[in-house]
Formats: structure tokens, sequence, C-alpha cells
């Protein structure tokens, strides 16, 4: 009895399959790291008060006031982060900085919303309310 042994050559249809999702790979990879960071970008606040902006180019505190609470906002590096806050869980402060576009820091006590934005960015995916 003879024995088929599978054919362990690539055919094109692999070579095809395998070039497409390296290009994938690296176009995500690209993209991803397109995000803005450092002088280009800024952090955009939203509080019960307003909206604000602040450009992550220099280091800088800003005091913010929202629904009876205070919190500190640090710009450090081309990154921002809550420095403090009077809320009771302490999740804004706990959230690590952020510095990419679409990266947000969220207090719902004080309904306070940090999210980086690119310079000139106008619109977005998602409403924040």
């Amino acid at each position: 009895m003879t024995v088929k042994r599978p054919s362990c050559k690539l055919k094109l249809g692999d070579i095809i399959i395998a070039v497409s999702v390296a290009a994938l790979a690296l176009l995500s990879g690209v993209m991803i790291n397109t995000y803005p960071r450092g002088s280009s970008a800024s952090v955009t606040v939203r509080t019960t008060d307003g909206t604000a902006r602040y450009s992550l180019s220099a280091d800088a505190e800003f005091t913010i006031s929202s629904n009876g609470h205070t919190l500190t906002l640090a710009v450090r590096d081309g990154e921002a982060y809550v420095a403090s806050a009077d809320c009771p869980d302490q999740v804004c402060v706990n959230t690590p900085a952020i510095s990419k576009g679409g990266d947000a820091i969220i207090c719902v006590p004080s309904r306070f919303i940090a999210s980086i934005e690119a310079e000139g960015d106008g619109e977005c995916d998602y409403v924040a309310g």
C-alpha cells in the first residue's frame, strides 16, 4: 500500500495571503504611530462648565473645578495626567498619563473628561456628554 504524503510546497495563493497579512500589519503599525504627540497635540478638557484646550508642548498645571470637585491637570513631557483630585474614588488620579490621540481620562463624580486631539481636529467619532 502506498501512502500519499501531503505537499509541503508553497502555492501562489499562500504567498499572496502571507504578503497581504504582513502588509496589513505594517499599515496598522504606521497608522497607530501617526497619532499626534507633543507639540502638535493638545488635551481637550470637558467639564460641567464647558470645554477648554491645553497644549502638550509646555509643562504646566491647571486647576479645574467641575460638579463641585477640584482637579489638578498636569502636563509634563508631552503627556497629561490628573495630579490630584478631591473626588472620593481617585480613579482619575490612578489613570496613567495620556499622550496619543484617542487616549482619555474620565472622572465620573466630577463629570470631567480629558482627551488627546490633534491640532485642528474638528470632528470625532464619539460624543462626550
